[in-house]
């Protein structure tokens, strides 16, 4: 049999690049023939993986999995994104930042909105032609899922990351769109964990201890109730902040209290979160024992203009 040449640094090359959410499985392709192996240990981020045994039972896989070439000769099966659909609850779930073949934003941009949310936000509050505006736009996640559902979109940003998004403050949007807005939805950042730039109107260089935050939050949601047209709707997606040796901030609570004051609540739903963090180990293991918790999901809230 080939599994002899099957080797470590074979391995080394395989690993890293199989699914952490899929079947782990690797087929060897030799003239023309596929031959498995069964019970195979490999080295992985996440401990050690043991391959299952495909054989013939690899047909029942097909419409999940497909095959990404590798060098000699191997290819491992890679974990194709389920079908987008509406989610029904008030928990979404979805094991993918994108959707679909490509990548709505860009790729590899921290802290970027999972693109599934925004689909569903889109597929329930609004209707093609529509105009979708993102005043912390990032990477332009917002801007690629509207024109993905053929909706007119605008995004804001002190870091223009790119061409279609205009440098500007949340706090000061265009005095024109007043009223214009059919839905908004907003991702902004939950206090100094991450750097986004040098510019200092950046909301994300104000601490979530600091009241300066919480007043330049109360300022975004007055622009955003003032471009809304009446009976349009937000969504505002954000998690709590833990510092270990300060403690919990629950942005969460703190903000949608000073939504209240301006919008009606539609709803409130729990996003699981993938981020890559909540599995390594020495995050794990700092959790554990320093008594506190990772952040397991992000509120969104769900927003109504009155008429």
């Amino acid at each position: 049999m080939f599994s002899d040449v099957i080797n470590d640094l074979t391995l080394s090359l395989i690993a890293p690049l199989l699914p952490k959410d899929a079947c782990f499985s690797i087929l060897k392709v030799w003239c023309g023939q596929v031959i498995t192996f069964e019970n195979l240990k490999i080295p992985h981020d996440r401990g050690t993986l043991r391959v299952r045994r495909v054989g013939v039972k690899f047909l029942q896989y097909l419409g999940k999995l497909q095959f990404v070439p590798l060098r000699l000769g191997f290819a491992t099966m890679k974990y194709r994104r389920p079908p987008l659909r509406i989610q029904p609850t008030t928990l979404w779930d979805y094991p993918s930042q994108d959707y679909g073949d490509g990548a709505q934003g860009r790729p590899g941009y921290k802290g970027a909105t999972p693109s599934y949310i925004i689909w569903n936000l889109l597929q329930r509050y609004t209707v093609p032609k529509d105009l979708v505006v993102d005043p912390c736009a990032g990477s332009g996640t917002t801007l690629d899922v509207a024109r993905d559902l053929d909706r007119r979109a605008l995004g804001y940003d002190v870091h223009a990351n790119r061409k279609d998004i205009f440098r500007v403050d949340a706090r000061k949007l265009p005095p024109e769109l007043s009223n214009k807005a059919d839905f908004v939805f907003i991702d902004p950042p939950y206090g100094t964990h991450l750097d986004y730039g040098d510019d200092p109107r950046d909301i994300g260089k104000l601490d979530a201890a600091d009241k300066a935050y919480y007043q330049a939050m109360e300022q975004v949601f007055a622009e955003i109730h003032r471009i809304l047209k009446p009976g349009g709707h937000m969504a505002l997606y954000v998690a709590d902040s833990f510092v270990k040796g300060e403690g919990l901030y629950p942005l969460g609570f703190e903000l949608f209290a000073r939504l209240r004051s301006k919008l009606e609540p539609v709803d409130i739903v729990s996003v699981v979160r993938h981020n890559k963090t909540l599995e390594m180990g020495n995050y794990r293991k700092a959790a554990e024992e320093g008594n506190f918790f990772l952040r397991g999901f992000n509120y969104l809230f769900i927003m109504r203009k009155a008429e």
